[in-house]
């Protein structure tokens, strides 16, 4: 796998691994691939602290074209600090 991808190509193999929906090659090189690589590791690290905060959050998730939106479902602030709170309980 290239890490000097284009960003939003690197998120869209994180999201597919997440869903469980890269073929067997590609899944295979990217499992290869993000253990070596920290930049990767970490982006596959956040995507699923994110998936798993939106389970139980304020916020839904749907994907539009292509494009994942997400929806708060109440008035939400997204700041800097927000990566170090811990879990959310529902």
């Amino acid at each position: 796998m290239n890490c000097g991808k284009e960003p939003l190509d690197r998120e869209q193999v994180i999201a597919r691994y997440l869903a469980r929906t890269l073929d067997e090659d590609r899944l295979e090189e990217f499992e290869g691939h993000y253990l070596g690589c920290d930049e990767c590791f970490d982006e596959l690290r956040v995507s699923e602290r994110l998936a798993a905060d939106l389970r139980v959050s304020n916020l839904s998730w749907r994907q539009s074209s292509g494009v994942s939106v997400l929806q708060f479902r109440a008035n939400a602030e997204l700041t800097q600090s927000a990566k170090e709170l811990g879990p959310v309980t529902p």
